[in-house]
């Protein structure tokens, strides 16, 4: 059973374009990890402690261990 966990970060209201990243290189991930993200992810969206996002920015996915 997960707990649902509160970050509270900074947020710029309005964004200008040149702060918009334009290109990010493509993170290098096996198949088998591929396939372990995607189902990570749809596990993570059906509980609702994650959601999808239209944000222009992007974010790497990472994970720790516990």
């Amino acid at each position: 059973d997960r707990k649902r966990h509160m970050v509270s970060l900074p947020y710029e209201k309005d964004f200008t374009d040149k702060q918009i990243p334009t290109k990010a290189r493509p993170i290098q991930m096996s198949h088998e990890l591929v396939n372990h993200c995607q189902k990570e992810i749809k596990d993570l969206l059906s509980k609702g402690l994650i959601r999808k996002s239209k944000s222009p920015w992007s974010c790497a996915a990472f994970y720790v261990s516990p």
